[in-house]
């Protein structure tokens, strides 16, 4: 059996995926990390955390005498903001130790909205990418999105995935003959559709991956790896037969149950609070259940009562805003994400569907003087016209869900993406945010008496450069609270006074320096 010291010498590319927010995962990959230190290896580091427009300030880092502690690489890296860095910073300090190249493996934001609206040649990435590989990161991207983006807009995104994965098969091919571990996501550390994936066939085979697969596309087929010695003694645990593994050494034992305690939590999130009761609705999956389901809470610490029931996940409900008679909530056919909307008496569990077949549909929110559901419809199939698709709409309904056919169409809006909203407190109008890609999106405000609309965010001849989000009301209505990335690379909570057209930021710096204000906790 080959030792730790031989493996980093036999495999020179070591790569580590993860659940960005899994904290045991993470502790298992920084034990990995040491041991091939341990046994004499001197890789350098790749990391997802960085963006490839700071590599240069990585190396003026690393170039001081002595060098720098962690944080102090950290932050004129830009790597202070938008990653947990408690999870990396101990790879960080690692390779400081060791003396350890640290290479910026990431394509920045700006590149990636690049990318989006010109492609992959236009930005010198390679655009001979394989239909299979394309529609499985479209697929995986509207997963993760819940079915709430349309199909062009996860194909763009699926463009900045490919890039991102081709800058990190460059990462990795300059770094082979040196070793290299790269810390990344496991969708870019997948063998058959991620950054492996564009390494020449000498560097693939020489690749080391801790990371499984459930659905790998295919073609193409990644060669076979050899057999991988295991970091650990025996005896190991055996993966289901149903999962399938793709070069993970043997899984101790004893380290399999240390990480089950961070996996056996049964978690709970909030959904609606009861508009006059002090109660609350849940969305919650007991261990020995198929899926998420709604819970009613009745009293702080009082037992869970089960709403809703069956195979398939409920996550979204909403209690009839007036005296909570009932709620509404969302839930799919088959595991179609074709969300149906219906309505349940909380006592005696009799559930109506209130929205039609063919469509999916979304709860927006409220016009609560009625008990009047605001209901956003798409499309499922739309049907082709002389070989061409037609213009995908949105439509926007008023429904009563105890009366749910004599629902009122309020207008008919273009395309798809029109998700996050809120209604005014007067239940006039309804701000809604319209979603252009993963870096773009707007903010309309829309009557709710006669259905027209104005765009209020970007503002007229503002670039559609940034990200806009809908986050609630003011309580005179006249003013809305909003997220946006507009003013730096993150995301800011701001103001939006509606006879403004300039939002102001709440939390960036400046704006407490200048007003005087003190941070929380400070």
């Amino acid at each position: 059996m080959p030792t730790t010291s031989e493996l980093a010498l036999n495999k020179p590319v070591v790569l580590l995926g993860e659940v960005h927010d899994n904290a045991a995962q993470h502790a298992l990959r920084l034990r990995a990390f040491e041991a091939l230190l341990a046994g004499g290896a001197r890789p350098a580091l790749a990391l997802e955390q960085f963006d490839r427009n700071r590599q240069a300030d990585i190396d003026r880092a690393l170039a001081q005498t002595p060098r720098p502690d962690a944080d102090a690489l950290i932050a004129p890296a830009g790597g202070a903001k938008g990653w947990h860095w408690p999870y990396y910073r101990p790879f960080v300090e690692l390779a400081l130790q060791h003396g350890l190249p640290i290479i910026a493996a990431n394509v920045p934001s700006s590149e990636a909205r690049t990318v989006m609206r010109e492609g992959l040649a236009a930005t010198g990435f390679d655009p001979r990418v394989p239909d299979a590989v394309m529609q499985a990161h479209a697929r995986h991207i509207l997963e993760g999105h819940c079915g709430q983006l349309d199909e062009k807009t996860a194909a763009r995104m699926a463009l900045a995935q490919v890039a991102r994965d081709q800058f990190m098969a460059r990462v990795l091919q300059a770094q082979a003959e040196r070793g290299v571990v790269l810390l990344a996501g496991n969708g870019h550390v997948r063998t058959d559709i991620g950054a492996p994936r564009w390494l020449d066939p000498q560097t693939r085979q020489d690749v080391y991956k801790r990371q499984c697969s459930h659905s790998p596309v295919p073609e193409p087929t990644p060669p076979a790896p050899p057999p991988v010695a295991s970091l650990a003694p025996s005896p190991a645990a055996m993966p289901p037969a149903a999962l399938q593994v793709e070069g993970l050494p043997p899984l101790p034992m004893a380290l399999l149950q240390e990480a089950q305690g961070y996996d056996r939590v049964s978690g709970h999130v909030f959904v609606d609070w009861h508009p006059v009761l002090r109660e609350m609705l849940v969305a919650h999956r007991p261990p020995e259940a198929d899926a998420t389901q709604i819970y009613r809470l009745r009293a702080p610490g009082a037992s869970l009562e089960a709403l809703t029931e069956g195979s398939e996940p409920v996550t979204c409900a909403s209690w009839e805003p007036r005296s909570g008679r009932y709620i509404v909530f969302a839930r799919g056919v088959a595991g179609n994400e074709a969300h149906q909307l219906y309505s349940l008496d909380p006592e005696s569990r009799q559930v109506n569907q209130i929205t039609a077949p063919g469509q999916r549909h979304s709860l927006m929110g409220w016009v609560r003087g009625k008990s009047l559901a605001v209901v956003a419809s798409l499309p499922l199939d739309p049907e082709t016209t002389a070989g061409a698709h037609p213009e995908v709409t949105t439509t926007i309904s008023l429904i009563d869900p105890q009366q749910p056919g004599g629902a009122r169409k309020l207008v008919e809006l273009p395309g798809s993406g029109w998700s996050r909203s809120e209604v005014s407190p007067d239940d006039r109008q309804i701000a809604v945010t319209r979603s252009l890609s993963a870096t773009e999106s707007e903010i309309w405000l829309i009557d709710l008496g006669n259905g027209q609309r104005r765009r209020l965010l970007p503002a007229a001849g503002e670039p559609q450069w940034a990200s806009h989000w809908v986050g609630g009301w003011s309580v005179d209505g006249r003013a809305l609270f909003i997220t946006s990335d507009r003013a730096s690379e993150f995301k800011e909570l701001m103001r939006l006074d509606l006879a403004r057209s300039t939002p102001v930021s709440y939390t960036h710096l400046d704006v407490y320096k200048r007003q005087g204000w003190r941070r929380p906790g400070t």
